[in-house]
């Protein structure tokens, strides 16, 4: 067996600064990994759990089982973290770099039509623009947050078919259909 602790939503928060004028200069990315306390918290509390309640459980006394790190690491706080902080891997799906602005207390990078904010015919629709990393595959928030902007696009371009598929059934705020997925809603939480 492998075991696997993934942190999918930290409160840990990073940078993109963007370095020139020219898009060709890349951006300077800053993650800081860890650098919140909740985040090693968390994950010590997982890796003990696991040490604690499975790895010594009677059903695995037949098998020989190795782990990493060592019994006596995940006893001490100080040395558990040292080792998640080493040990540290990066699936990179950050998000939220260009997170939705939702008023002062969530300053965002877009407008609630994925328009950046202080320029002119330049949109963000991507995973970039939730505010906090989904649980699961980016996939399909992407899809989405894609769907949202397109026909937010197309509202304000005064496409009269698509206004009315844009307005929800039954008054019903809480989702949309999905374009392309017959009898698929997608909920609107956070939008």
């Amino acid at each position: 067996l492998t075991f696997t602790v993934m942190l999918l939503q930290s409160y840990t928060r990073g940078r993109i600064i963007v370095q020139s004028r020219s898009p060709s200069t890349p951006p300077h990315l800053e993650y800081h990994p860890l650098s919140h306390s909740a985040d090693i918290d968390l994950l010590a509390n997982v890796i003990r759990r696991l040490y604690t309640q499975v790895f010594s459980d009677r059903a695995l006394e037949p098998f020989e089982i190795t782990a990493s790190p060592p019994w006596d690491v995940v006893a001490d706080m100080v040395k558990l973290a040292r080792w998640i902080r080493s040990s540290i891997w990066y699936y990179s799906h950050p998000g939220g770099t260009c997170r939705v602005h939702h008023g002062d207390d969530l300053p965002g990078v877009v407008d609630s039509d994925f328009r950046v904010r202080g320029t002119k015919g330049l949109r963000v629709a991507d995973a970039s623009v939730l505010p906090v990393s989904p649980t699961g595959h980016t996939d399909g928030p992407s899809r989405l947050v894609g769907e949202l902007a397109a026909r937010a696009i197309l509202k304000e371009w005064g496409n009269p078919e698509e206004e009315d598929e844009v307005a929800p059934a039954h008054g019903d705020l809480s989702s949309m259909p999905l374009h392309g997925y017959r009898g698929v809603r997608m909920p609107l939480c956070g939008f």
